[in-house]
């Protein structure tokens, strides 16, 4: 597509674009990023019966080529803290209830400066707590999915 669109602007304005970066330098560096191994210690906070999420975060922070670190002290790890909460919110509608969550990250470096910042809100709608809750899960795991590579670990 890129190449297409190359050649419609050399045609047209009569001067190349060079690329901002090639395919072959970016393997290069997911390569090099994979092979340094950025461990990461991960702080679950108010995440009481939520290992779906939290697992869900793992997977995805362990898909970027992090590793996770589980002892706090160590001194060479990034640190991510996750706090998820949530608070029943006043809904018109009888037989259903209303929760808003909030999942929130704080990302720290090895000398324990603040770089990185999540933050997502969503309400969720059900019968129950659960319903409400499975609405928002999906959100909340597709601003994950869309985001996490924003925390500014490398």
């Amino acid at each position: 597509l890129r190449d297409e669109l190359d050649s419609r602007y050399e045609y047209l304005m009569g001067e190349k674009i060079p690329p901002k970066i090639s395919i072959k330098q970016l393997y290069a560096q997911k390569e090099r990023f994979f092979k340094k191994q950025t461990r990461v210690f991960l702080n679950f906070i108010d995440f009481k019966n939520e290992e779906n999420l939290k697992s869900f975060i793992i997977s995805n922070l362990l898909g970027l080529g992090l590793v996770q670190v589980f002892e706090p002290n160590d001194k060479n790890a990034y640190e991510i803290k996750f706090f998820f909460n949530f608070k029943k919110s006043y809904f018109n509608v009888e037989g259903f209830e209303k929760y808003d969550f909030n999942l929130t990250a704080y990302s720290y470096n090895r000398n324990r400066v603040k770089i990185g910042f999540l933050n997502f809100s969503t309400g969720g709608i059900g019968r129950n707590f659960i319903q409400a809750k499975e609405d928002a899960l999906i959100k909340i795991k597709q601003f994950v999915q869309d985001n996490i590579n924003q925390m500014n670990i490398d």
